[in-house]
């Protein structure tokens, strides 16, 4: 006679499938918190800090400088973040090199109906040693490009200076 040997079946009832499921989740936990990397305590919080930068808009229609006024808040136009309070404008002829053909030489020439405005702003933001970022959460670099937008205006330039203030 042959012998019957039965088929293991996993059968789960409610309590059991219960305390799988807590010791599953127990156990997840463990391993997330074995994965995520440390913060050293020695590293301290970036201060608020006083900024002022300059940002440099190269051709303006002629006239844009007019309608800015010092204490006007910008944005940037791409990413709608704050820049800051507008501290001076400084408005000059836009000029660009162009070729003399007579002496074959490169000459600065005005450029017509044109104009460059420089523009200083101050914000508060936080300083670290690889990055300065604004309070809105706008990062700036000297060279960046960046959109401008006023009440009433447009441009495009590129940050020039950067002076570091003091913490508050």
């Amino acid at each position: 006679m042959q012998e019957h040997t039965p088929k293991f079946r996993l059968r789960l009832n409610l309590f059991d499938t219960i305390v799988l499921l807590f010791v599953l989740g127990v156990g997840g936990f463990f391993l997330w918190s074995a994965m995520t990397p440390e913060v050293p305590d020695d590293v301290p919080a970036p201060s608020v800090s006083q900024i002022t930068y300059t940002i440099s808009i190269a051709e303006t229609i002629k006239g844009t400088g007019d309608i800015m006024i010092v204490g006007d808040k910008l944005t940037d136009a791409a990413k709608n973040l704050a820049l800051g309070t507008m501290d001076s404008i400084t408005v000059t002829p836009s000029t660009r090199y162009v070729l003399d053909e007579d002496a074959m030489i490169m000459r600065l020439a005005e450029v017509p109906n044109r104009e460059k405005v420089e523009i200083v702003l101050t914000s508060t933001g936080t300083i670290t040693d690889t990055q300065i970022t604004l309070s809105s959460g706008q990062e700036i670099r000297v060279g960046q490009l960046i959109y401008v937008r006023g009440a009433g205006y447009l441009g495009t330039g590129y940050i020039t200076n950067i002076e570091r203030g003091t913490e508050q």
